[in-house]
């Protein structure tokens, strides 16, 4: 029995040797393949032009002018110097529209207010939660608290409809 247990152990460890032997030689056939493929030559070719400098002196002229359509308001800075050249782009001047600048405090002011009103509604409509949440089924106002609390989500959904709307209204302005 115990002859036995030491041919396993034998053929077992022979096993495992054989295996690591075959692995090795395999590693070694693939390490011999990259070391012949690192081995080749690289070239690469790469075409160089190598400008002729040159210089010319003189003056231009524009042979074409544009008219330019200010927007409204008043010129509040020219920022162009007479005979600048300027590329597409360029800011050429700016413009203050005091009526315009009036319209768009008064869609902050309108803002501020239907936020005000969407925190407004959304407090009621977490105190109608809670008062809900506390009353039982069976209570005699159960339906009555039911039913504000619908109406207060409802007032929360227009005052965030009306601040999304105001919000628009603004980045347009």
């Amino acid at each position: 029995m115990l002859n036995e247990e030491k041919r396993k152990i034998l053929i077992g460890a022979a096993v495992i040797i054989a295996i690591w032997a075959i692995w090795g030689l395999v590693q070694k056939a693939n390490a011999k393949k990259d070391d012949v493929k690192d081995a080749s030559p690289k070239h690469y070719v790469t075409k160089v032009s190598i400008p002729t400098p040159f210089s010319l002196n003189g003056q231009a002229e524009s042979k074409q002018f544009s008219t330019l359509g200010l927007p409204s308001g008043k010129v509040q800075e020219i920022k162009v110097k007479n005979g600048q050249f300027i590329h597409k782009g360029d800011v050429i001047l700016t413009t203050y529209d005091s009526e315009k600048q009036e319209s768009k405090e008064e869609v902050q002011q309108e803002l501020d207010k239907t936020k005000r009103m969407q925190q407004s509604a959304l407090s009621s409509l977490n105190f109608a939660k809670r008062q809900l949440s506390q009353a039982s089924k069976e209570d005699d106002g159960y339906s009555d608290l039911q039913k504000q609390a619908k109406e207060a989500q409802s007032s929360y959904d227009d005052a965030v409809s009306e601040t999304t709307a105001s919000q628009t209204k603004l980045a347009s302005a």
